[in-house]
């Protein structure tokens, strides 16, 4: 079978999905603070385009989907940088600080264009290194191969493959359908609730088919991680917001202890991957486990971008950087390449922890280049956020790529076509933030009486002033937890690498990624992704030959469904005063 990919079909797909995803996605970020992965909802509008667009050639249209989805999930993951720019608005609305940062909306494309960019050629040297390591999952990118394939089955299919594949396809209908009505009920029409335990940390089991399909895909000790960080957010909460003489009365129990906590589980997440990158590098790779080689196809003759490309191209870019910052936003050449050089080390931490819990930790990688640059230059709130917004783009793009490149590995894509398609995603979605940033601040508002909240802009616009006014301001007690988490980290790595005749004694050790997560995220979503791991053991213990015919198509179905719904229908409605 010949296979076809960067096609005119395929591009001018990719081009209008991504298009729409990327002008969508902003009130989404805008909304809650962060949103859903795109990589299946791009997967389910590819198939739907290619099946009505190339029926002919049904069967044979998967690598064209991939070159879809790799695209709009590019898009969508420079559109999320909206962050950024709300960072700045809340400078001035919330501090009444005018930076001088007010940039048209070419300056804003140029901008994310190249910090993006940058994060899509760095990480493609790194694809097999991640993509053959035993801990990286990169669910997002499984489950979304799975809705390819099953979506595009052709007439020529024997009868047993035809039997699998009519399975699969109604498996992951019914379920997409449970959590396209699971959404609707709940975020549509507010029918369905949460069991409460405790309101204040967010504590509770609710209808979230998302954050459950996602823990299907988990191993059980990064399920059980995640309920650990959020029973010790929950128990230890009072106790830290006390300690740390937080504004409880202002923020709420949960957002109080999240923000103390927040610097702990950055420097544990950071230091804890950035040493497992380390050992992983040295030392002999492993072989990937059965269940993961298996549902790939064989990969000995992927070829990728040109190392020269790929090395020259970050060089160029990182130049072009320096200059668009320089000349726009006066920010010294000096303090761009730092913050290139910070942006490249966490970008490596930042999909380490994706690759296990797959949650992007965008933000998080964005404040530590913020502590780290504020060291340096403690005084320039406006290059402190510039900085983080370039390593939040760079670390947005990079997550996606690893993801798309999990997909094409499954469906034997070529990586070089998924690149190109990569790097013009980025394009597309610095256009959208430059587009639609303005206009939804126009008709909504952000902060104060705005209908946009914008929490991870606020909370970053939080950071670099908290690191202006110099240690004294961060909560009491932050600092030497985050020292104590920098030598934890270390230390849950080290002796995770300890074996004893073949066998790891320390096997038992929490995730570190996922851990940190649980001490961040809201209970509610921690508990439901540890629920669907527990289950996900369970079945493949009792039921073993169901477990590993369905439970990844369950998994794609009930994150497509409600991701569908909550992240891209509601908002839509809801941006047309239709809802």
């Amino acid at each position: 079978m010949e296979k076809k990919e960067l096609t005119p079909l395929s591009l001018i797909g990719g081009i209008v999905i991504a298009a729409i995803l990327g002008m969508s996605y902003p009130f989404v970020v805008l909304k809650l603070g962060m949103g859903p992965d795109m990589s299946m909802v791009s997967a389910f509008l590819g198939a739907v385009f290619l099946n009505i667009a190339a029926r002919k050639t049904r069967g044979q249209n998967k690598w064209q989907n991939n070159i879809i989805q790799t695209m709009s999930g590019s898009a969508a993951a420079t559109a999320f940088m909206c962050v950024i720019m709300a960072a700045f608005s809340y400078l001035y609305s919330n501090w009444g600080k005018d930076v001088g940062f007010n940039p048209q909306w070419w300056q804003i494309l140029v901008w994310l264009a190249c910090s993006g960019s940058i994060g899509v050629l760095f990480i493609a040297r790194f694809r097999k290194f991640f993509l053959d390591h035993p801990r990286m999952i990169f669910a997002s990118g499984v489950a979304s191969a799975v809705v390819i394939e099953t979506l595009d089955q052709g007439e020529e299919s024997t009868a047993s493959e035809s039997k699998e594949s009519l399975l699969r396809t109604r498996a992951l209908g019914v379920f997409g359908l449970a959590g396209a009505l699971i959404a609707l009920l709940r975020d549509g029409l507010s029918w369905l609730g949460e069991f409460t335990i405790n309101k204040g940390f967010r504590v509770g089991i609710g209808f979230d088919s998302l954050s459950f399909g996602m823990g299907l895909l988990y191993p059980i000790n990064v399920g059980i991680s995640y309920i650990l960080g959020a029973l010790i957010l929950w128990l230890g909460g009072d106790a830290v917001i006390q300690y740390g003489g937080m504004d409880v009365a202002k923020l709420g129990q949960y957002k109080a202890a999240m923000l103390w906590f927040m610097w702990p589980a950055t420097a544990f997440m950071i230091t804890a991957s950035i040493t497992s990158l380390l050992i992983n590098f040295l030392k002999k790779r492993e072989p990937a486990p059965v269940s993961i080689a298996s549902g790939e196809t064989n990969h000995s003759d992927e070829k990728d971008i040109p190392l020269s490309v790929t090395i020259g191209g970050t060089i160029v870019l990182a130049i072009l950087l320096a200059i668009v910052q320089y000349v726009n936003f006066d920010v010294s050449p000096v303090k761009t390449i730092v913050a290139v050089a910070f942006q490249l080390v966490l970008i490596l931490a930042g999909v380490w922890v994706l690759g296990e819990t797959n949650t992007g930790p965008v933000s998080l990688m964005a404040n530590g280049v913020q502590l780290l640059f504020g060291l340096i230059w403690r005084h320039d709130i406006k290059s402190n956020l510039i900085a983080a917004g370039m390593a939040g783009d760079g670390n947005s793009q990079a997550e996606q790529t690893i993801q798309t490149f999990k997909t094409g590995r499954i469906l034997g894509s070529t990586p070089w076509a998924m690149t190109i398609a990569q790097l013009i995603g980025v394009i597309i979605g610095a256009l959208s933030v430059a587009v639609m940033f303005p206009l939804l601040v126009h008709k909504y508002g952000i902060g104060g009486t705005g209908t946009l909240s914008a929490p991870t802009g606020l909370k970053l616009a939080n950071v670099a002033v908290l690191i202006n006014e110099g240690i004294g301001a961060f909560p009491r007690g932050a600092l030497p937890a985050s020292v104590v988490a920098v030598v934890l980290g270390i230390g849950f790595e080290i002796l995770r690498e300890i074996r004893v005749k073949g066998r790891a004694i320390f096997f038992w050790l929490p995730s570190a990624a996922a851990l940190g997560f649980g001490l961040i995220l809201p209970p509610s979503i921690s508990m439901m992704m540890g629920a669907g791991a527990i289950f996900s053991y369970i079945w493949s213990k009792l039921w073993k030959e169901s477990f590993d015919r369905y439970r990844t198509t369950v998994a794609a179905g009930l994150v497509v469904g409600e991701a569908v719904i909550a992240g891209l229908v509601l908002p839509v409605l809801a941006a047309l005063g239709w809802i």
